[in-house]
C-alpha cells in the first residue's frame, strides 16, 4: 500500500515535467520565430499601436526566459504563474484587437505558420490550462539550482539583444540613390520629387506628420500594408481628411524598404534621394 502512495507523487511530478516542457519549448519557438522575423513582428505590433513597436525586445526576452525556465524545471509553481498571466494577457489582447482593430494574426510565430484568430484563441487556451496544471500540482517548496536562472536570464538578454542588433543591420533594398524604374515605388506624378509614404492606420506619429502635408511642394503617395482591413483605411481617410493617393502593398515589399512607421521616401528623376521619418 505505501508502494503505491509514493509513486503516485513520483508519476504527477514526471506529469508536471512533461508539461512544463511543452509549455517551456512553445515559449522558445515562439520567441526564436519574432526573432527571425523582426519586421513581420514590429508590423503586428504597430498595427495595435505604433507605441507598441518599442516593446519587441522586451517581449521576445520574457518569452526566451519563461521558456528556458520550463524546460530547465526551474521553480515550476512559481514560473508556472508567471506563463499563465503572460498568456491570458496575450490572449485578451490579441482578442480585443481582432474585434476592434480587424487584427486577424497573432505574429507569434512570424508568417511561417500562421493561424486564423479562432485557432489562435484555442491554442492559448489548451496553453493557459497547461500552465493551470502546472501552477496546481507542481511542489510548494523544490530545490532550484542557481545556475539554471543565471542560465536562462543569459539566454534572454541574448535574445534581447540579438533582436536590436538585427533591426539595426537590416540591408533593405531600396536606399539613398536606388533607382526606382518598374519597381512598386514608381509613378507618375505632376511634381517632382514626390513622396511615398508607408504609413499605419494606428499610427500617432504617422498622424502628426500628415498635419505638414499641405504645406508640401511636392505629390503625396501614402503606400499602406495590405494586412489592415477596408474599416481600418477608411476611418484613417476620413479622420486625415486625405486626399492624396492610397495604395495598399504586400508585407514583402514594406520589408525592403521600411522597418517602422512611418517612412516617407524622396524620389526625383527616378531615383531615391532621401528616406526619413518625418515629413517636411
Amino acid at each position: 500500500m505505501s508502494r503505491l502512495i509514493s509513486k503516485k507523487p513520483l508519476k504527477t511530478n514526471n506529469f508536471v515535467k512533461a508539461l512544463a516542457f511543452i509549455l517551456g519549448f512553445f515559449f522558445i519557438c515562439s520567441g526564436l520565430s519574432k526573432v527571425l522575423d523582426l519586421n513581420y513582428f514590429i508590423n503586428t505590433l504597430n498595427r495595435y499601436h505604433s507605441s507598441f513597436e518599442i516593446l519587441y525586445p522586451l517581449i521576445i526576452s520574457i518569452e526566451i526566459l519563461i521558456g528556458s525556465l520550463l524546460i530547465f524545471q526551474y521553480n515550476l509553481k512559481t514560473v508556472g504563474l508567471y506563463a499563465l498571466v503572460l498568456l491570458t494577457m496575450f490572449t485578451i489582447v490579441f482578442v480585443t484587437g481582432y474585434y476592434f482593430l480587424g487584427i486577424d494574426n497573432c505574429g507569434c510565430f512570424g508568417k511561417t505558420f500562421e493561424l486564423s484568430p479562432t485557432q489562435s484563441v484555442s491554442r492559448n487556451i489548451v496553453l493557459i490550462l497547461i500552465s493551470v496544471l502546472i501552477f496546481e500540482l507542481a511542489k510548494q517548496k523544490e530545490k532550484s539550482k542557481g545556475y539554471i536562472l543565471w542560465l536562462s536570464v543569459s539566454l534572454c538578454l541574448i535574445s534581447g539583444t540579438t533582436s536590436l542588433i538585427i533591426l539595426h543591420k537590416i540591408d533593405f533594398k531600396y536606399k539613398t540613390g536606388y533607382s526606382v524604374s518598374k519597381t512598386f515605388l514608381e509613378y507618375k506624378t505632376k511634381k517632382e520629387p514626390y513622396i511615398v509614404a508607408f504609413l499605419s492606420p494606428h499610427c500617432a506619429q504617422c498622424k502628426n506628420q500628415l498635419k505638414h502635408s499641405k504645406s508640401i511642394n511636392s505629390e503625396l503617395i501614402v503606400l499602406y500594408p495590405n494586412y489592415f482591413s477596408k474599416k481600418e483605411i477608411d476611418k484613417f481617410l476620413k479622420d486625415n481628411n486625405l486626399t492624396f493617393r492610397l495604395n495598399a502593398i504586400s508585407q514583402d515589399s514594406l520589408s525592403l524598404v521600411a522597418s517602422s512607421f512611418p517612412t516617407f521616401i524622396y524620389i526625383k528623376n527616378g531615383r531615391i534621394t532621401r528616406i526619413s521619418n518625418k515629413l517636411n
